[in-house]
């Protein structure tokens, strides 16, 4: 919903379904108990070389200031940009592999004994996870005139401004980011 301010200025309000997440791959902390083994204290964990996928399931509610260039007969441009606000509905880590233990995260220092185990899993970490997130959003794009109505192409990047884990000691601290084209079409609502 785009409404009017000033002639060349708006206020842009969305609903977006936003799947993020991202890949790790290789040597990387293992942040679950592992049976067999001793707990460590906070913040030092065991290491192995597996394959590690997140994916988060947002829906975020952008609210931008909009600023359209002056009247084109049939082309048009503007920017845009301000806060968003997302609320995580489902967040999950795939992993897969096999690989020894190790106590270093250069992989020189094998658990002796131990044999290699298996990180084949779908977890479910939503309650992990701040269910809100805070950042901020903008870009810019081009509107082609038809009629009353228009056709758009929309280019945007977002960052988030909240740490996405509750546990920022041992589960670390990362921030959502991402980039957008989006293609439409607005109509005008009397």
């Amino acid at each position: 919903v785009d409404v009017g301010l000033t002639r060349n200025v708006s206020l842009q309000f969305e609903v977006d379904y936003a799947p993020q997440g991202g890949k790790r791959n290789g040597l990387q902390p293992v942040t679950q108990p592992i049976p067999g083994l001793p707990a460590l204290p906070a913040g030092q964990y065991y290491f192995a070389n597996f394959n590690n996928t997140a994916k988060l399931n947002y829906l975020e509610f952008p609210v931008m200031l909009k600023y359209r260039a002056r009247k084109q007969k049939r082309v048009g441009f503007y920017v845009n940009g301000g806060p968003y606000f997302g609320y995580l509905l489902k967040a999950t880590t795939v992993t897969s592999g096999i690989s020894p233990l190790y106590l270093d995260n250069a992989g020189t220092m094998p658990i002796p004994g131990f044999p290699p185990i298996p990180f084949d899993a779908k977890t479910d970490v939503t309650d992990d996870l701040n269910r809100w997130n805070v950042g901020l959003t903008g870009g810019g794009g081009l509107t082609f005139k038809q009629k009353d109505n228009y056709f758009f192409v929309d280019g945007r990047a977002a960052y988030g401004l909240t740490t996405l884990q509750k546990d920022t000691i041992n589960d670390g601290k990362s921030r959502t980011g991402n980039l957008v084209i989006s293609f439409g079409y607005a109509f005008k609502v009397k």
